[in-house]
């Protein structure tokens, strides 16, 4: 056992044992669930973060208008009973729930629904910034300062339960993206009360000067907050009021546990219930000895970054040549999970834009040397800087490290010379790629967070973007026109032809669409595995 799993380990002996018999009403039962997590959460506003252990833990607390059916992309009615779209695309109403509560007791209304979309479009200072509000960037691109183009344009209380969100162009993807963890509906009279919108420090290292997101996060979920120590242990409890089917847990508990093979021990030793990115190579060891192994589909895409203010990535021929050069088939095929597909677009293939015929660049190091040729530069100029982390996964990116040493190889054997930029994944890893601070070349992805093909496109092409350095107006009139097109048939086929665009331009070589194992204790049943990461834990129960 290495140092750190033992410390780790150690950390966690005492927490609580799991398993009671599950009441036969069904509701909450006594029993714990103990989870393992690569990092303790950075805070529970669902509106200001971004990392994946922060939205697992907020999903639980705070409810969006609508949600995705369990396992799956399609949008469900949560919050909202139903929705109206104008012709248009560009007017939404939403019948609201008129039997809900906020966990301290208020009202959740139509006043309340607005209260929290005005609140983030008013976002001020280091509340915009990507590392913060990351969802509304994504979904409304501006603010109401104007700065940049707004799809919000306003929030009208229709009725008691009644609301209209007017959008300043039209939207067909507007409504699935309400269903990410970043428009989750918090108490305006908590949000006010706990000073949720005093917030410091800096985009890398924000303070959150308030105790909303770390004392008092209230929204209208299945399970309420009741204590964090920090770095350590984090507990929900069941909410007794829930306007839905109540939990069966009672106690819900999240163990930051950073080392993968210290998470696997501490599921074998009955310490923890269950993990998620479970190591490839344990997959088949925790399932002979009866864990259970739930696979999550591939609804990500990982990638070989290349930022084009930073020479010699402004040349098309160089973005190519790197392409050309990687052998990503060899370094999949020996280290990524089972089951993980080579990506060649980045559009999943289990969305109907997923072009057939985007340019290829298959591994082929000679044709890598003679677009080297072509693009005139020799000898310093092909110095590149090459960013990565070795202490985190992701689902995206589940090997860094040896993606890193791979991708090094194949570069440096058709003419580039590697210079290595290792930074810690959090909290400067993501930061420098949203500011353009890695140097050049860096490896990232994103987990699909709605399925929808704005959310693999627009966010990240369909404007000048920091992590990709590169104005192209054609291109980003294409996709805002996919975006807004409501015959269905035409969307594709605008997307499909905006991905053609991407990859010839080749601002990033995409690797793979990689799907992840969580491991469970066979003591439990229920959890329902999602392609994007809408997981709630009130399904679960003991056997």
């Amino acid at each position: 056992m290495r140092p750190n799993a033992l410390l780790a380990i150690a950390l966690i002996s005492g927490l609580l044992a799991a398993g009671c018999a599950t009441d036969d009403d069904g509701s909450a039962d006594g029993a714990n669930l103990v989870v393992g997590t690569v990092s303790d959460p950075v805070a529970l506003d669902p509106a200001q973060v971004l990392d994946q252990e922060s939205n697992r833990v907020a999903t639980q607390i705070f409810e969006s208008l609508v949600t995705m059916k369990p396992g799956t992309g399609e949008v469900v009615a949560n919050l909202a009973t139903s929705w109206t779209a104008s012709e248009a695309a560009d007017e939404w109403t939403f019948e609201l729930r008129d039997d809900v509560e906020f966990h301290d007791g208020t009202t959740f209304d139509a006043e309340a629904v607005c209260f929290n979309f005005d609140r983030w479009y008013h976002f001020e200072g280091i509340q915009q910034s990507e590392g913060l509000a990351l969802f509304w960037n994504a979904v409304m691109g501006g603010f109401a300062d104007g700065r940049s183009p707004s799809l919000y344009e306003s929030c009208e209380v229709v009725g008691d339960h009644e609301v209209t969100f007017h959008l300043t162009r039209p939207s067909v993807s507007f409504l699935a993206a309400l269903a990410v963890s970043g428009f989750g509906i918090a108490s305006p009279t908590a949000l006010e009360k706990y000073g949720a919108d005093d917030v410091g420090g800096s985009e890398e290292a924000p303070v959150f000067n308030g105790t909303f997101a770390t004392e008092h996060p209230v929204g209208t979920g299945p399970f309420v907050f009741d204590s964090w120590e920090r770095n350590s242990r984090l507990q929900l409890v069941a909410n007794e009021d829930y306007w839905g089917d109540p939990p069966a847990i009672e106690r819900l508990v999240f163990v930051p546990i950073a080392n993968a093979a210290a998470r696997r021990q501490a599921l074998e030793a009955g310490d923890i219930d269950m993990y998620d990115l479970v190591d490839p190579e344990d997959v088949d060891v925790l399932r002979s000895q009866g864990f259970q192994l739930l696979e999550r589909p591939g609804f990500n895409v990982g990638w070989l970054a290349m930022d084009q203010r930073v020479p010699p990535f402004d040349n098309e021929k160089i973005r190519q040549a790197v392409a050309y050069a990687l052998n990503r088939e060899e370094l999949v095929g020996a280290k990524y999970p089972p089951g993980a597909e080579l990506a060649d677009q980045f559009i999943p293939p289990s969305l109907s834009a997923h072009a057939d015929d985007v340019p290829q660049y298959p591994y082929d190091p000679e044709r890598a040397e003679q677009l080297i040729a072509e693009s005139g530069l020799s000898g310093a100029d092909l110095t590149i800087t090459f960013a990565y982390f070795s202490d985190a996964s992701r689902a995206h990116t589940p090997v860094p490290q040896a993606a890193f040493e791979a991708f090094r190889r194949d570069l440096e054997a058709v003419g580039f010379k590697v210079e290595p930029n290792q930074l810690p994944f959090s909290p400067d890893y993501v930061a420098a790629a949203f500011s353009g601070g890695t140097g050049g070349m860096y490896l990232l992805g994103r987990n699909g967070d709605f399925a929808d093909p704005a959310n693999f496109l627009n966010q990240y092409f369909g404007k000048f973007n920091e992590e990709f350095g590169f104005e192209d107006q054609e291109l980003f009139d294409l996709l805002a026109r996919a975006e807004g097109e409501v015959d269905l048939d035409e969307r594709d086929r605008l997307y499909q032809e905006a991905s053609r665009q991407v990859m010839e331009m080749v601002p990033a070589v995409p690797i793979a669409h990689v799907g992840t194992f969580l491991a469970m204790s066979p003591d439990f049943e229920g959890y329902v595995p999602s392609p994007v990461y809408v997981e709630p834990f009130s399904l679960v129960r003991t056997k």
